[in-house]
């Protein structure tokens, strides 16, 4: 965002800000919705913005929201195909650098008749199903890979991976598929304070579900937490102001996050975030968003997986969505799983569905037209509680 910009959304609140504060959110755009939220929640506003008055309203803010900034305002050339995975290939080789299981790691150009067994890292370009072959590339050249049945079927076009390759008869042989996956050794993120997190989707609240809605709010007034935090994901009504009743029903300590909806709602308290988006809690607990729709191609190709299983295999992968398709690309490569969350919330499929994995909590979010099943997190003793309307 250019500083005229910046200059242009505090006069439309009435407000001025001095140069340092303007080089500060120039540098820390990701700070500027957040403090502009926090000063609009303020009944006594400062009319001069300076660097004191940001960074005491900042350090009083819990939450920060990293949203993904998507690039579409061009046609995507060759040349940012190739840009795109190129960058993907160097952010997520990265993440195998502590890898002890890559045993003699080489590049696909040192591949010599002496070289027997080895490790690469690199990027599915091809699969050939019949034959089980890969087609992959690193930044030195390309080569086939035969892969056995069992690995095979979990490896996508596209992705990052490691393998640990044995050479015979001038064929290379991948004995060992390896994804980015994230740390095994994690310590577990807690908040100092009682947080209660709940993740809702789906609640077709224009329908004739009245009975379910007066429950889930009934079981939303119980929960006795000082600060809670309420997440919407999914089609909750097609009308705004059903949706923005909904929300002024919730308990007046709460704050709502509505996870990509087009329409502006005007409560109090209430945030809209595009997906994916990490948003972070009192800087101790990630929570990875995603609206998921992006997940619609995997639910089609994992069909026998569970909505939380298909979460775990991108998670694996460091990556949201990622079969490259050049007709829903961004210029830049939006999906990428840097930050590892402690929890990963998606709604969309309609089937609700909890698991853990190395200290991260994933969670598919039920729906009010098949099951109406959601979950509840508390963020100090990372305590899962299952709230059922069935």
């Amino acid at each position: 965002m250019e500083k005229k910009q910046i200059v242009g959304l505090f006069l439309e609140r009435g407000l001025t800000i001095d140069p340092k504060g303007l080089d500060y959110f120039y540098e820390n755009p990701e700070q500027l919705d957040v403090f502009l939220e926090k000063i609009n929640q303020q009944k006594i506003k400062p009319t001069s913005i300076n660097l004191e008055v940001i960074k005491n309203t900042l350090e009083t803010s819990a939450i920060k929201i990293k949203e993904a900034k998507i690039f579409t305002n061009k046609t995507i050339s060759v040349n940012d195909v190739s840009r795109i995975l190129t960058e993907r290939y160097e952010k997520i080789q990265k993440y195998f650098s502590k890898r002890i299981d890559l045993v003699n790691p080489i590049s696909i150009n040192k591949i010599s008749e002496k070289t027997k067994r080895f490790s690469l890292i690199i990027i599915v370009r091809e699969k050939d199903e019949k034959d089980k072959m890969l087609l992959v590339e690193d930044f030195t050249g390309e080569t086939n890979v035969l892969v056995d049945n069992t690995s095979f079927n979990s490896i996508l076009c596209d992705e990052v991976l490691g393998m640990v390759c044995e050479k015979y008869d001038n064929k290379i042989k991948a004995i060992n598929i390896l994804w980015p996956d994230i740390p095994l050794k994690r310590e577990i993120s807690r908040t100092e304070e009682d947080v209660c997190c709940i993740f809702l989707s789906d609640l077709h609240l224009e329908q004739d579900f009245e009975e379910k809605t007066d429950n889930l709010l009934k079981e939303i007034q119980q929960l006795n937490y000082k600060q809670l935090y309420v997440f919407l994901f999914g089609k909750n009504a097609s009308e705004k102001k059903t949706l923005e009743d909904f929300i002024t029903k919730l308990p007046s300590n709460s704050k709502t996050f509505i996870i990509k909806n087009n329409e502006s709602i005007a409560t109090e308290n209430t945030t809209q975030i595009s997906s994916p988006a990490i948003l972070t809690i009192e800087k101790k607990i990630n929570l990875l968003l995603c609206d998921g729709e992006q997940f619609a191609f995997y639910k089609g190709l994992w069909g026998d997986k569970s909505p939380e299983d298909m979460m775990l295999e991108l998670l694996k992968k460091r990556h949201l969505d990622p079969v490259f398709e050049i007709k829903k690309a961004s210029l830049e490569d939006i999906f990428i799983i840097d930050t590892v969350p402690d929890i990963f919330v998606s709604g969309n499929f309609g089937q609700p569905g909890m698991k853990n994995y190395k200290g991260t909590t994933i969670i598919s979010c039920g729906s009010f037209l098949s099951e109406p099943v959601y979950w509840i997190v508390n963020l100090r003793t990372r305590e899962n509680i299952k709230i059922s309307l069935a």
